[in-house]
């Protein structure tokens, strides 16, 4: 690697250390067994999609609140009906179940590559449950993170949530993916862990194992370093973050204007080791978390206990909460909610809202519960009004 590479840097910070990439999926053989029994391969199919939305499920249990939140979602994918027929429909053309599943993703994955934007940065998340289904079918192992035995910084084609969420970054220093966007899952979780990252580096994947390199997930550079010129790297960067964590006091510009500093979270449990110190309130509370991966809505008593957890965590400070942002680009199966064609311009946000009052109805009544049994300045925002 003579050369610097550089990408876009999606989540702050600068390390430095020798890189690994993940491992290859598994592959489809390239001889296409006969279909003899179709519905014992259909049953096959739904047994391997459940699995991965189970295995999924799991992991979001033991995963911070900004990873689990994602995991559901992709959970919610695995297991959604539309998907089920698409596979369904392969196997009636003749194609075996681990076929089918593989035509039906990458058919997903046009599509939201087709539309661009936030659902063309959700294409990894759709691999990712391709790739475990097809693994569980085939009798193989899901590729997974390297384990080199030192320090690394991971490289990949891109990243699934899965993947991400359970990284530890005292062994994993950083990431940089060959696609991605500054709204993917990588970014997003690659910041919930305090990851440096760079996504859309194009040349990345061809460096070889091993070659020692920065990584600035401020400026997107990738640059190739001595081993001790990453020690170094480290250590500044060390002292940076130590320094950084030191500050205090209310927000202000050089020139002494007052700035608010509001937080965007999704639940109490995202103030987790948070230094509250100079900190105005929540500028975005999203409730969607609490409706994510569950077969049927929380309960009022349920969302009072969880939005009066917050609001007692901010304690006087003023909290924007934004009642419940789902439709068919986050389908929650309780909703009963159709498909549609293009998910970005359907019925979501207040338009499912106003479709199911009742939902909302008892989202509100909890929230007036939780904010008159605590001191935070609630607000509330509904999503989507004007677009």
């Amino acid at each position: 690697m003579p050369e610097p590479l550089r990408g876009l840097g999606v989540s702050p910070g600068v390390t430095a250390g020798p890189v690994y990439r993940m491992a290859a999926a598994p592959a489809l053989p390239e001889d296409i067994p006969t279909v003899e029994d179709s519905t014992g391969e259909i049953d096959r199919a739904a047994r391997a999609l459940a699995a991965v939305a189970d295995e999924l499920n799991r992991r979001a249990t033991a995963a911070p609140a900004t990873a689990a939140e994602v995991l559901r979602a992709e959970a919610l994918i695995a297991a959604d009906p539309v998907l089920a027929d698409a596979v369904t429909e392969r196997i009636g053309q003749g194609r075996p179940a681990a076929w089918a599943v593989t035509d039906a993703m990458n058919e997903q994955r046009a599509a939201f590559e087709e539309m661009g934007g936030y659902f063309a940065e959700r294409a990894a998340d759709l691999d990712d449950i391709r790739d475990r289904a097809v693994a569980h079918l085939l009798g193989l192992p899901m590729a997974g993170v390297p384990d080199p035995g030192e320090p690394f910084v991971l490289i990949a084609d891109d990243l699934a949530p899965a993947d991400t969420a359970t990284l530890d970054p005292a062994i994993v220093l950083g990431l940089v993916t060959r696609r991605g966007g500054p709204t993917g899952h990588t970014a997003i979780l690659a910041k919930a862990l305090g990851l440096p990252a760079v996504v859309a580096c194009a040349g990345i994947l061809d460096v070889e194992d091993g070659t020692v390199v920065s990584v600035d997930g401020d400026t997107g550079e990738v640059h190739p370093v001595t081993a001790a010129e990453a020690a170094d790297v480290r250590t500044r960067a060390e002292a940076d973050r130590r320094a950084a964590a030191s500050l205090g006091g209310p927000g202000r510009t050089a020139d002494g204007h007052p700035v608010k500093l509001l937080l965007n979270v999704g639940s109490a449990a995202d103030l987790d080791g948070v230094s509250l110190d100079g900190i105005d309130g929540v500028g975005l509370f999203r409730t969607e978390f609490l409706f994510l991966g569950r077969g049927t809505a929380p309960s009022p008593a349920e969302q009072e206990r969880a939005y009066a957890e917050l609001f007692q965590a901010m304690d006087g400070r003023k909290v924007v909460l934004r009642t419940l942002d789902a439709g068919a680009d986050k389908p929650l199966p309780f909703l009963g909610l159709e498909p549609e064609e293009n998910p970005a311009l359907g019925v979501r946000g207040l338009r499912v809202a106003r479709s199911r009052p009742a939902v909302l109805a008892d989202q509100l009544d909890a929230v007036a519960r939780a904010a008159k049994a605590t001191s935070a300045d609630v607000w509330v925002m509904a999503p989507m009004v004007a677009t």
